[in-house]
């Protein structure tokens, strides 16, 4: 009996194969290509990688005594207590090399010194309100007026007396030998999700380890001499020692923006188009003139926020003083001489400038 037309037929695949050495090379030139790709945009993206957030710690111990020689005082002998504090700012640690010291200082009542404000003489009790106290004074008013000499009276005070009437740090400084103070710096990381630990401080680093290391002849060694660091800054410790404030001045003194660190870690072209760069891998070369000068001297912002402050806190305006705002348009100057503000939260890119958005 014959099958039916749909129950007796039989389908199968039939592979045809074709020497040719074009279509083979096309073929795996094509495989090739798309295997190529894939690979690519792992390696770009990283995602064959795994990510988690580091958890890391570090403290500081700085160690040294001094002694200075006091006018009227003799010998005095400076430890730890006296000269290191709670930190000024993030990721650092406090040491005093200058301190202006007033003799038989004690809390008590006292003439108020001649201070360059409205108010600062008095006549009688009457000028002098009990209570009163003002940014520029040293203490609280006691509503009395005595003679500050023979000429002048001013206002009796509550305050630490005899009230410091230096304003100018001594030179040289009167911690000079805080060169030679050491600093230990321990840093922790752990990566939670990959139960991983490192320490800069090695299991076989005993005590008497730590005690006897010299960083200069031993790389390993966690403890640094401050003299040292200072000196592979590229500053000099005896200047930064003298140093009022890390600002702008008129008077005399080095100023922030002369600094060779500021040179090389604010003003620096190459440094600077690495981190554009970084952020922004797809921006075109750099060019002499037009927006890439712009992008660069609002990274040079960036750059002097995160040398001198680290990473501030977010809706915080960093200030910048305005010897290194010059030094920076100096460097890369507007074509038009017009500028804006330095906006926190990251220099601006190569393309953000082309795109007209600063």
């Amino acid at each position: 009996m014959p099958c039916c037309g749909l129950l007796c037929q039989y389908e199968t695949n039939k592979l045809v194969r074709i020497q040719s050495v074009r279509l083979g090379s096309l073929k795996w030139s094509l495989n090739a290509a798309i295997l190529l790709f894939i690979c690519l945009m792992l390696l770009w993206n990283r995602s064959y990688q795994q990510f988690d957030l580091v958890v890391s710690s570090v403290t500081t111990k700085v160690k040294g005594v001094a002694q200075t020689h006091l006018p009227g005082v003799g010998a005095v002998v400076w430890d730890v207590v006296d000269y290191s504090g709670p930190s000024q700012e993030k990721n650092s640690f406090f040491v005093v090399t200058n301190v202006i010291v007033t003799k038989n200082q004690k809390q008590g009542k006292c003439p108020e010194v001649l201070v360059p404000m409205k108010g600062g003489l008095c006549r009688s009790d009457a000028d002098c309100e009990e209570g009163a106290w003002n940014q520029q004074s040293h203490g609280i008013k006691t509503g009395s007026c005595l003679k500050f000499d023979v000429l002048k009276k001013t206002c009796e005070i509550s305050a630490w007396c005899p009230v410091e009437t230096r304003t100018s740090p001594p030179r040289p400084a009167l911690l000079a030998a805080a060169e030679n103070f050491t600093v230990l710096i321990k840093n922790n990381i752990r990566f939670p999700a990959f139960h991983f630990i490192r320490r800069n401080i090695l299991p076989e680093m005993n005590d008497g380890y730590l005690r006897s290391c010299q960083r200069d002849k031993d790389k390993l060694c966690p403890i640094f001499r401050l003299g040292d660091v200072v000196r592979e800054a590229g500053e000099k410790f005896s200047d930064m020692a003298i140093e009022e404030e890390l600002c702008c001045r008129l008077g005399a003194g080095a100023c922030i923006s002369s600094s060779p660190a500021f040179e090389r870690l604010v003003l620096r072209r190459p440094l600077l188009e690495a981190v554009l760069l970084y952020r922004d891998p797809l921006s075109s070369p750099p060019a002499e003139r037009g927006p890439t000068v712009a992008a660069l001297r609002r990274c040079a912002y960036g750059q002097y926020v995160s040398w001198r402050l680290g990473v501030p806190p977010d809706g915080a305006h960093a200030a910048i003083p305005s010897c290194c705002v010059a030094r920076v348009r100096s460097e890369y100057p507007s074509p038009d001489g017009r500028y804006g503000g330095f906006r926190p939260g990251g220099a601006a890119s190569m393309q953000a400038c082309a795109n007209g958005e600063l």
